[in-house]
């Protein structure tokens, strides 16, 4: 997904305020913004296939068929403009080519990991290319819920997809239409629960036993009526569902134009939509 480059490019780190599926938060050689707040923008840039994403509500997505990820340390504000203080990751996907193929990978893991991606490319006309793109990937979630008729936390549930049309009127214009779609379903925000209460100094914290009921909602309960009594990190009792449904589209053109050997214009227009919602139940909307 998109933090995996985090691995792989010293200086780059990302955090998660709440959990997977809510804001992603890239810091960039130490600059970066870490905040809960869906309205927020980071100072180190977003962008997928030359178009900015925002919303960092809408970061945590799906990395298949891709070309490469770029790492532009900052500031970058003389080409990308503003909110790229720290720099920016731009992701670009693999373009349509005139050569048919395609490829499929099927993978599986702990907790019924089912991971799914795939491509198909070619020729439509002789003017016209084509590239399909598809993604799934799915498991039961690793913390375990005792509570009867909710299922397991920090699980994964998201599917994606992106289909492209290049069309070669002459040799000199070409239009690339992109449509994109991915949507992130987790049930996620599971945490390790210890009831604690401040000390009379109130500058430190002590655990309540399981005979104190000192907030007046059953012994060893916190104000909330919730007693963890496994000690068990992965396991728990959570009588709420914590969907968080993440859903990105949108549609971009680009058109480049070679005027001469020395001089190309390129226009790129595009609209992106992301929507962020915790449901309490699985029906919202």
């Amino acid at each position: 997904n998109t933090v995996d480059i985090v691995e792989m490019t010293p200086g780059l780190n990302y955090t998660v305020p709440n959990a997977e599926g809510s804001q992603i938060n890239f810091f960039l050689r130490g600059v970066g913004l870490n905040d809960f707040e869906d309205v927020n923008e980071n100072p180190v840039g977003a962008y997928f296939d030359e178009v900015y994403r925002g919303a960092m509500g809408g970061l945590d997505l799906q990395m298949f068929d891709m070309e490469r990820v770029e790492v532009l340390r900052g500031p970058q504000g003389t080409l990308y403009g503003r909110n790229t203080t720290g720099g920016l990751i731009h992701f670009v996907s693999k373009k349509p080519t005139d050569e048919f193929g395609g490829y499929g990978e099927v993978s599986g893991g702990s907790y019924d990991q089912i991971k799914f991606e795939g491509a198909v490319n070619g020729p439509i006309t002789d003017q016209l290319l084509g590239r399909l793109s598809i993604a799934t990937n799915n498991d039961s979630g690793y913390t375990k819920n005792r509570f009867p008729g909710v299922g397991d936390y920090n699980e994964t549930n998201s599917t994606a997809a992106r289909g492209q049309l290049l069309w070669k009127p002459t040799d000199k214009v070409e239009i690339l239409t992109k449509l994109h779609w991915s949507r992130n379903h987790g049930r996620v925000g599971a945490w390790q629960h210890q009831t604690s209460v401040a000390t009379e100094g109130g500058d430190n914290r002590r655990n309540v036993s399981s005979s104190e009921d000192l907030f007046g909602a059953g012994a060893g309960n916190d104000a909330f009526g919730y007693n963890d009594t496994d000690g068990d990190p992965h396991a728990g009792e959570f009588n709420r569902n914590g969907k968080v449904k993440v859903k990105a589209d949108g549609v971009t053109n680009k058109i480049t134009w070679n005027l001469s050997d020395n001089l190309t214009l390129v226009n790129i227009a595009a609209y992106d939509h992301t929507g962020r919602l915790q449901a309490e139940d699985t029906d919202a909307g």
